[in-house]
C-alpha cells in the first residue's frame, strides 16, 4: 500500500468510529439527560436544595457520562434543561402541587385540574409541607405504632 492509501484507510476508520460513537451517545443520551433534568428539578424546586450539592451528592459515582451532562436551571420559569454534547436534550418543569415532570420542548403545560392539585404551600419556594395526613378509617393506627 502507498502512503496515500494508508491515509485514506485511516480517515475512513476514524470517520466510522466517530459516527458509531455519535450514534451510541444519541441513543443513550436521553436517559441520562432526563435523569439529570428531573432529579435537579425535583431537588431544587420541590425540596429546596442547592443545585451544586445535588450534582455532588446525586450524580457522582453513578456513570462518568453524567459528569458531561450540561444543564441550565431557570428559576423564573421553574425548569431545568439538560443535554450531552447537544444530544438527548431533556426539559423538566415544576408545577405547583404536582412537582416536576419531563416534558417535550414544544409542550405548553395546561393548568392542572383541581382533582390533581395537592395541598398548597404558603411559599412556593420552600419545601413541600403536607401537614398531618389522616389514615383511612379501616387502618388500625394503634397497631402501626
Amino acid at each position: 500500500m502507498h502512503s496515500n492509501e494508508f491515509v485514506l484507510v485511516g480517515v475512513i476508520a476514524v470517520t466510522t468510529a466517530t459516527i458509531c460513537v455519535w450514534k451510541l451517545l444519541s441513543a443513550i443520551a436521553p436517559s441520562g439527560t432526563g435523569y439529570v433534568a428531573k432529579t435537579l428539578c425535583s431537588a431544587v424546586f420541590v425540596s429546596g436544595r442547592d443545585p451544586v450539592s445535588v450534582q455532588e451528592e446525586e450524580f457522582t459515582g453513578l456513570n462518568p457520562l453524567l459528569n458531561l451532562v450540561k444543564f441550565h436551571l431557570d428559576k423564573d420559569c421553574r425548569e431545568v434543561r439538560a443535554s450531552l454534547f447537544g444530544l438527548g436534550a431533556q426539559r423538566s418543569v415544576f408545577r405547583s402541587g404536582l412537582g416536576c415532570t419531563l416534558v417535550d420542548f414544544k409542550s405548553t403545560l395546561p393548568t392542572p385540574p383541581r382533582a390533581l392539585s395537592a395541598p398548597r404551600r404558603p411559599n412556593d419556594d420552600g419545601p413541600l409541607n403536607l401537614g398531618v395526613i389522616q389514615a383511612p378509617k379501616e387502618v388500625d393506627v394503634a397497631r402501626l405504632k
